[in-house]
């Protein structure tokens, strides 16, 4: 595929519709199935025919800005971008880390011409936090959210368009079971 910027991404895609997921370890969202709106057997085959004409060069063109720690991968409602945590925050904060900013950015002009919805969702692993200003798990994940759209909505999104969820620690990625799955949260 022949390098394009995002402006050229943006307004290949200004006509589609739907919701794109713009999601993180920390950010995340819908569960990422790789087979939409299956029917009762597993498969729909007109449902994956549906969903590769309307998301799959979307998938593939976010895929080809080949940004590290972002990953497209089809989901329920639409395409999901997950952005590793240590990307946008540092540990037990909500404040985006100037890298995050740009890595948002980079995003934010393909965002800004898709027609739908964004929903920015936070997780967090099973390990309890309590400071001042996060008494638990579920402010974290919130304020993080918020803090991404918040940012979304100054580099031009309509704010109309998006939400932001906090899930906590009760819709975890990955498993707690290990450092591993819980950095993964």
């Amino acid at each position: 595929m022949e390098d394009r910027t995002a402006e050229q991404l943006a307004q290949d895609y200004s006509a589609m519709g739907d919701s794109v997921d713009l999601i993180n370890a920390i950010i995340a969202g819908n569960s990422g199935e790789t087979n939409p709106d299956a029917d009762a057997t597993g498969t729909n085959d007109q449902s994956i025919d549906d969903y590769e004409e309307r998301y799959g060069d979307l998938q593939d063109s976010l895929n080809a800005l080949s940004l590290q720690g972002v990953d497209a991968t089809p989901g329920t409602e639409g395409l999901t971008l997950r952005i590793a945590d240590n990307l946008l925050f540092d540990s037990g904060e909500a404040e985006l880390r100037y890298e995050g900013m740009i890595l948002i950015s980079q995003l934010t002009e393909v965002l800004e011409a898709f027609s739908g919805n964004i929903s920015v969702e936070g997780h967090t692993d099973n390990i309890p936090i309590s400071t001042p200003r996060f008494p638990s798990n579920w402010e974290l994940s919130s304020a993080r959210a918020i803090s991404v759209l918040r940012f979304l909505e100054s580099d031009g999104i309509d704010p109309s368009r998006m939400r932001a969820i906090g899930y906590a620690d009760t819709q975890p990625l990955q498993s707690n079971a290990s450092a591993e799955g819980r950095a993964g949260n």
